[in-house]
């Protein structure tokens, strides 16, 4: 973007990013937490690691007024999130220039400081390359009736959480004015809001996201486990989409600050998703997991905003029921999310014939624990190749052949012991 002339062709940038998409680490990073944080406390660790997401969020909103405000024929989301201004070409170096200097330092980081954290017993004693098919690699989220339903929870909230982002700041400001002043659809709603209320709202809304991921996910995952999160999460979002409703019959500022509450607890619904998937799949098998997570989870906040963006286009200034139709449908889906949470089998065990008996070895003559069956898991990839040797998975792979015992939801640690 460095090199990109303003006004200019945005052809380049789309390539950039697909490159950039088709690298994503975010997979890479939870799949390294949960590789040196135990089950039980999964899901507090990936609220960790995605409230730094909401540290970002609240630095962009920050530092965002500091440089130099956009020119009156952009876009208020251009001037907020983006913090640019166009037509002034030394804000856009500075921006730019900082940009650059962050993921530099971020590969830096990653390749100086960031230590290994796979076990030492699941290294491969030689390099492979290997050649996934993506649809089988994707197959693990329909592993059996728990992770379908979590898929589709990913599905519906990703869907809904980028497309009413997408139209968020066209809603929000509305003053007739602004309107003639940015040549905007005509159809923008009654809100109002300025380019210091919808960075205040950005900064508001990233602190109590923050808080809510590092003080509040861990107690509530030891209160109501990792469903019971998911349940209020999708609730949270469910008031959220009904109060921006609202908005459009009651367009006063002070309600948009107050969504910000029961927003930032949606924000706990992904964390406690990718923690009860990791906690039931081997820890080979997470770095594969965390992959098809974030797969699924862009690909539907691909889809969001189009058909968002088509509900905002066929507002009309003068029905207010128009205005209100995007969060009334973003409502109607996360009502159904709510029904898909509730029906999540939590504490149940797993399919019989995903489980292989397996006898408990005898006891020894001193006390020592015994291993927890619903914990066990067998290693049976003896497929070793030459150095170099590609390695073809096809779609016919069957992952259940090394997935011998699924863990127990709920029951994740050995407390059972002999007595002498």
């Amino acid at each position: 973007m460095y090199f990109m002339q303003p006004r200019g062709s945005i052809i380049p940038y789309l390539i950039l990013r697909l490159f950039d998409y088709g690298f994503g680490t975010a997979g890479v990073m939870s799949a390294a937490v949960a590789d040196v944080v135990t089950p039980e406390k999964r899901a507090a660790a990936f609220g960790i690691l995605f409230a730094g997401l909401s540290v970002g969020y609240c630095i962009s909103a920050f530092i965002a007024p500091f440089f130099s405000r956009v020119s009156t024929c952009y876009s208020l989301q251009e001037e907020v999130i983006l913090g640019v201004l166009i037509r002034n070409s030394s804000a856009q170096d500075h921006v730019l220039q900082i940009a650059a200097a962050l993921f530099v330092s971020r590969v830096l980081w990653a390749m100086i400081i960031l230590p290994e954290t796979l076990p030492v017993r699941s290294h491969m004693k030689k390099t492979r390359w290997v050649m996934e098919n993506p649809i089988s690699a994707m197959s693990i989220l329909f592993r059996n009736k728990l992770f379908m339903r979590l898929t589709c929870l990913i599905a519906l909230t990703s869907f809904v959480a980028s497309g009413t982002f997408q139209i968020q700041s066209f809603y929000l400001n509305v003053s007739r004015h602004r309107r003639t002043e940015l040549h905007v659809h005509p159809t923008n709603t009654i809100v109002g809001f300025d380019v210091k209320d919808f960075g205040d709202v950005m900064l508001l809304g990233g602190v109590l996201s923050l808080l809510a991921q590092c003080l509040l996910l861990k107690p509530l995952v030891t209160c109501f486990k990792e469903k019971g999160v998911i349940v209020i999460a999708v609730i949270a979002s469910f008031v959220t989409m009904v109060g921006f409703t609202g908005t459009a019959f009651y367009p006063h500022k002070w309600v948009v600050y107050a969504l910000c509450v029961p927003g930032s607890l949606s924000d706990l619904s992904f964390p406690a998703i990718a923690a009860l998937k990791s906690i039931n799949v081997s820890e080979k098998e997470q770095g594969r997991l965390q992959g098809a997570i974030y797969g699924a989870r862009s690909v539907f906040d691909a889809l969001g905003p189009v058909i968002f963006s088509s509900l905002y286009a066929a507002m009309t200034q003068q029905s207010t029921k128009s205005q209100a139709l995007p969060y009334f449908v973003a409502a109607f889906i996360y009502f159904v999310g709510i029904g898909v949470a509730l029906s999540l089998p939590v504490g149940k065990p797993s399919s019989p014939r995903n489980i292989v008996a397996v006898p408990a070895p005898l006891p020894s003559q001193t006390c020592g624990d015994s291993p927890s069956t619903s914990a066990v898991y067998f290693d049976t990839d003896d497929d070793e190749t030459d150095e170099g040797e590609i390695y073809a998975s096809g779609a016919n792979y069957n992952d259940d052949e090394k997935y011998l015992v699924e863990p127990l939801l709920g029951n994740t640690s050995n407390d059972r012991t002999c007595s002498c």
